[in-house]
């Protein structure tokens, strides 16, 4: 939400005078911290270290729930192809692979769980399963494969390498299907849209939407209780995001990363959602969560409308959505679960799923209220 220009003149003030000290999240008066900054950010003209909690419960972004099921989890789901040019590694156990496309791997791919892809797989590296593998199509390999349940294929075997299966193997099998729901996914950019139209209620300081569109200098922020919409997101300089409260961070736009990134949870953080409504481009190193505490991956959620490209390395600890192709070209290491819409690994990719993170089903990801149409809920 863009403030109008009565809130902007109101920011300017409250940034100007105010010497409140800082409150936790749900106190009775926000505060706003104007002690001088290190190394300093920029607001309204003003260099001010900005600390804001919104008294309002946040409206916060819809997230996968799914957790201790009884459907089998999936630590890694793919709407599309996977391509694995270097290592794919997941490593806890039940770490469950569904791919909605075809599989190529010339790289090392091990998986603790089941994997199964509706396309055909050809592999001309090591492939390891520590479940079930299931294919709808043709199974290509010209590498040692092993795998430690049943394997079963829609098409043919076509092994040039030795393959263990210590379950049976079975071929030829018709109308192999699994259900991954792509269709019912969350769409990011519905979901930016309609966050960014919502107003909030009674918050004394918001961040105004072109605030990041430059980050030119080194900038610490922290962001209180609330929903904050940016027009886009342009990280020229390091910038660090410490979230304190239940907080959603709203990007309409892009999200360019060519300066160091850093977002951190606070001890008193609840929850965080960051959604972007474009592409993410990561040209430098990008952390979030984890970076005080250890990984809170059940209390994160980061979701992409667009495409996103790695170009350095990415640490996230939590769950990740993207509706568009993920193209790594440097590590990307997620200790939850991810939900995308193609992998192509040209760098290694680690998947480390958590208990307490929120995973997709085999039968998509949980929404709650969509019957209701409810993109957005409070909590």
């Amino acid at each position: 939400m863009r403030p109008s220009r009565s809130r902007r003149s109101l920011i300017a003030s409250l940034v100007a005078s105010a010497s409140l000290a800082s409150t936790g999240c749900g106190s009775s008066s926000p505060a706003i911290d104007d002690s001088p900054p290190a190394p300093g950010y920029t607001l309204v003209g003003t260099s001010t270290d900005i600390d804001v909690c919104n008294t309002d419960a946040a409206a916060t972004l819809l997230r996968c729930t799914a957790s201790n099921t009884t459907t089998p989890r999936v630590a890694l789901a793919i709407c599309g192809d996977l391509v694995v040019n270097d290592t794919l590694t997941l490593d806890q156990a039940g770490s469950n692979v569904e791919v909605s496309g075809m599989t190529t791997s010339s790289a090392p791919l091990s998986v603790d769980g089941d994997f199964s892809s509706t396309g055909s797989v050809t592999a001309t590296n090591t492939q390891s399963f520590a479940g079930d593998f299931t294919t709808a199509g043709d199974w290509t390999t010209s590498a040692p494969v092993t795998v430690g349940g049943n394997a079963t294929l829609g098409g043919s075997l076509n092994a040039g390498n030795t393959v263990t299966v210590t379950g049976t193997t079975t071929q030829d099998v018709p109308g192999v299907t699994f259900d991954l729901a792509c269709a019912q996914a969350p769409t990011v950019a519905t979901l930016v849209s309609t966050a960014a139209a919502q107003p909030e209620a009674d918050t004394l300081a918001i961040l105004p939407s072109a605030s990041l569109v430059n980050v030119d200098a080194a900038t610490e922020l922290t962001l209180g209780c609330g929903q904050y919409a940016l027009d886009s997101l342009g990280v020229n300089a390091a910038l660090t995001l410490h979230i304190q409260g239940t907080t959603t961070l709203v990007v309409t736009g892009d999200v360019h990363v060519a300066a160091p990134l850093v977002i951190d949870l606070k001890d008193n953080a609840a929850m965080f959602d960051l959604a972007i409504g474009g592409a993410l481009t990561v040209d430098n190193a990008v952390t979030i969560g984890g970076a005080n505490d250890g990984p809170r991956a059940s209390q994160i959620w980061v979701g992409v409308g667009g495409a996103m490209t790695i170009g350095a390395p990415v640490t996230l600890d939590g769950s990740l959505l993207v509706n568009g192709l993920v193209t790594a070209n440097n590590t990307l290491d997620v200790t939850g679960s991810a939900f995308l819409g193609g992998l192509s690994v040209a760098s290694p990719v680690n998947v480390h799923l958590t208990a307490g993170a929120p995973a997709t089903t085999t039968s998509g990801c949980a929404i709650p209220g969509e019957a209701d149409g409810v993109l957005l809920r409070s909590r």
